[in-house]
């Protein structure tokens, strides 16, 4: 079966005529792009000990990872090796029908890049495609019977000079290895560290890992029960922007880092993960314990413990806190007369037989809260945190600055408060908001 063959030019989409290897989408000339995106060789590579990887060689593909397809298909997310002369692609996090596709990779283009920036003027591109064959080739088929002769053909031209021995050769301090250029000499490019000042912080949705029995735990960790988060990693500089393209590492205490889904992971600890355009970059964690993840970039680094909870959540119920253990000084009510009112609240985990369920993340949070106009918010000490023994976890709330503009003198106000977990939520708690 024959992929169907649409190719995405970087910005547009046309209808694609399959072309022969090695021609770039703009149809120059090696000779006239010599410094453009060119595509050597394609090879599809299966091993059993190995995931299914798609290896590019060429030249030109730049630095920073930029954009590959293949066919209607992006693959920019599976990138897991990307330099001047080679790309790495992971196939199995996606399901690819058998086939011959037009795969073509476009350069990451920084602002200020001109198509006609080569020395001599020709016109440099930043885009080339070449065909793929994914999954077995079908039988031989008969030979065919044999052509006329052809015409002799011209003389060609001269080539250029074939690489000279480069044995012994290495690159500068503080640079490496990006390719060769016609003559066999060696290209190479600084390292680009992160900026002066780089932070980086991280995420996990769910933050607490909801442990259930599934066939993969057998398969993947060798356990009856595990469960999944996604770790997101931002990289920043020294001002707060978001980084793109920064080299990202992850490591885990316990459990399988992982690219792609759970039925084909990619292993992914300690691999190079590129942050996307908005400086994130994101891994996979199938856990049955307490983990702890750390993501590196360059010199910054961070750290996050993802606990564990069964997967049995029955309810969580959320009332007003007026018990001694109440996080407020004096009684709490749902009747909001005043800006600096404060309420406690406290919510109970349950399972389905109405057993508590400690170490559950409890969030905590505001919603339904505007009506004409006006936006009742307010501040949650602690906005989150774990259950105790008893599946509990209090909170203290008190509206924010924006409520004597919002909500006093009268005007009209509301607001439902809800605890909440990746497993549930509970009824919410309306507030009856009524400030002079």
């Amino acid at each position: 079966m024959t992929g169907k063959l649409i190719v995405r030019l970087c910005t547009m989409s046309v209808l694609l005529i399959l072309i022969m290897p090695g021609i770039a989408a703009d149809g120059l000339s090696g000779a006239e792009r010599r410094h453009g995106v060119e595509i050597h060789s394609a090879e599809v590579r299966y091993a059993e000990s190995d995931p299914a990887r798609l290896v590019l060689k060429g030249q030109g593909f730049g630095t920073k990872p930029g954009v590959i397809e293949l066919g209607e298909i992006t693959l920019s997310g599976e990138v897991t090796l990307w330099t001047d002369g080679l790309i790495e692609v992971s196939l199995l996090s996606r399901t690819i029908v058998p086939g011959t596709y037009v795969l073509q990779v476009c350069r990451a283009v920084d602002r200020g890049d001109r198509e006609d920036d080569n020395e001599d003027g020709s016109r440099q591109s930043h885009q080339a495609r070449i065909d793929v064959t994914i999954g077995a080739a079908g039988p031989e088929g008969p030979q065919g019977p044999v052509g006329d002769k052809g015409d002799k053909g011209d003389r060609g031209e001269t080539g250029p000079p074939g690489p000279t021995p480069f044995l012994g050769m290495t690159c500068p301090v503080g640079q490496v290895l990006v390719g060769f250029d016609a003559a066999g000499r060696l290209m190479c490019e600084e390292v680009q560290a992160p900026p002066d000042g780089t932070s980086i912080t991280l995420g996990a949705t769910p933050a607490t890992v909801i442990l259930a029995s599934r066939p993969e735990c057998q398969a993947l960790l060798g356990l009856a029960q595990c469960g999944v988060a996604t770790l997101t990693a931002t990289v920043r500089n020294g001002l707060g922007v978001p980084l793109p393209g920064e080299d990202v590492r992850f490591s885990s205490t316990a459990g399988l880092l992982f690219l792609g889904t759970i039925i084909s992971p990619t292993p992914a600890a300690n691999v190079p993960i590129f942050t996307d355009g908005i400086g994130n970059a994101s891994v996979n964690l199938i856990t049955s314990l307490a983990t702890t993840v750390t993501a590196v970039s360059g010199l910054a680094e961070a750290s996050l413990t993802l606990p564990t909870v069964q997967s049995e959540l029955g309810q969580i119920i959320l009332n007003v806190d007026n018990s001694p253990t109440s996080l407020c000084a004096g009684p709490s009510s749902t009747d909001v007369t005043s800006c600096n009112q404060e309420i406690c609240l406290v919510a109970a985990a349950l399972t389905t037989s109405l057993s508590p369920i400690s170490g559950l993340i409890i969030l905590f949070d505001i919603v339904n809260n505007t009506t004409q106009g006006n936006t009742f918010d307010g501040i949650f000490s602690p906005s989150n945190a774990l259950t105790d023994a008893m599946g509990i976890v209090r909170t203290r709330f008190v509206p924010n600055a924006s409520c004597p503009a919002n909500c006093g003198l009268g005007q009209p106000c509301q607001g439902e408060i809800i605890a909440m977990t990746p497993g549930g939520q509970s009824v919410p708690l309306q507030l009856t908001i009524n400030i002079p």
